[in-house]
């Protein structure tokens, strides 16, 4: 008879791989309960001290019940998708329609799901399609979490020299939401209006956001001229009162060579005829102190106009 290690998939023991290898119900919950498994829930644990992830809390879920789709913010996360939130509640999709509460920590949406709107996900997750996990999530989550993972799904993101593709173009989503039911067709589309396809990190969708919702509308991602031919582009520009903001933050860049490459961007930045103020901000400024960085752009706009003498 395999030992327990022996068995696991994935990080997860499942009873029916156990009890298929010999292993008797009793015998299985008797070693786990002794050596300090992790329970995943009713029939599946994970092995002692290991750190459990989203997938491995998927796995368990459907494993007892196949139906269960992972949606939503629990989609996302699994497909790379960036969201501004840390929630720990998994989200489902249920393909036969039923909606109930799964566990203290899972929640089941009642919706119409079609074989075209799901995939399989590292090796066997099944999962929401980005089109559709996206129309979700504008129907639904928080617009700080909607259209960050918009921002983030219309670009190529990730960390290091891991990076994944754009995962849906802006017009196949647009077309996606104009054909949403009535009920949160205009929300989606008034939402993905705020969504922009050159954004390239969570900390720029979010200063966008606050700077709209505090009346504030710059161009973003604006390529400019700077010294010696050399073109740069800047996150934020307020051409009229030649302002740039700009979102930095190691953490946010994917690496080190990235920081290094935006800190160069910084400099050239000043060499711009356009410019004549560039404001710096780190993500944990946008993230933490949101109404201190809104401050400093307004001060900054007012004075630039009063430098240039306009009423």
């Amino acid at each position: 008879m395999r030992e327990l290690r022996g068995i696991v998939r994935h990080g997860v023991l499942f009873l029916a791989d156990a009890v298929a290898a010999g292993w008797s119900r009793g015998a299985v919950y008797g070693r786990v309960r002794k050596e300090g498994w992790v329970r995943l829930g009713t029939a599946a644990w994970a092995v002692p001290g290991a750190e459990v992830d989203v997938g491995m809390r998927v796995r368990a879920v459907q494993a007892a019940s196949p139906h269960l789709i992972a949606s939503h913010r629990t989609a996302a996360r699994l497909q790379f998708i960036e969201l501004f939130g840390n929630g720990e509640e998994l989200e489902f999709t249920d393909l036969r329609g039923a909606n109930r509460k799964l566990r203290p920590d899972a929640k089941v949406h009642r919706s119409v799901l079609t074989g075209r709107e799901t995939r399989e996900v590292d090796d066997g997750l099944r999962v929401t399609t980005p089109l559709r996990t996206l129309t979700d999530l504008l129907r639904t989550a928080s617009l700080d979490d909607a259209l960050t993972a918009v921002d983030s799904a219309l670009t190529w993101r990730g960390r290091g020299d891991t990076r994944r593709p754009p995962l849906v173009g802006l017009d196949h989503l647009a077309a996606a939401a104009g054909e949403l039911p009535h009920t949160g067709r205009r929300k989606a589309r008034d939402r993905l209006a705020l969504a922009d396809p050159r954004c390239e990190s969570v900390a720029e969708t979010i200063a966008r956001l606050r700077m709209y919702e505090a009346g504030l509308r710059p161009e973003s991602q604006v390529e400019l001229a700077a010294g010696r031919g050399r073109r740069v582009r800047v996150d934020f520009l307020f051409r009229e009162r030649r302002v740039a903001v700009e979102i930095e933050g190691y953490a946010y860049h994917g690496s080190r060579a990235a920081h290094d490459r935006d800190l160069k961007r910084f400099n050239a930045l000043q060499s711009c005829p356009e410019i004549d103020t560039v404001l710096r901000f780190t993500a944990v400024e946008v993230f933490a102190s949101p109404a201190t960085v809104i401050a400093r752009i307004r001060e900054a706009l007012g004075v630039s106009l009063a430098a240039s003498g306009r009423p």
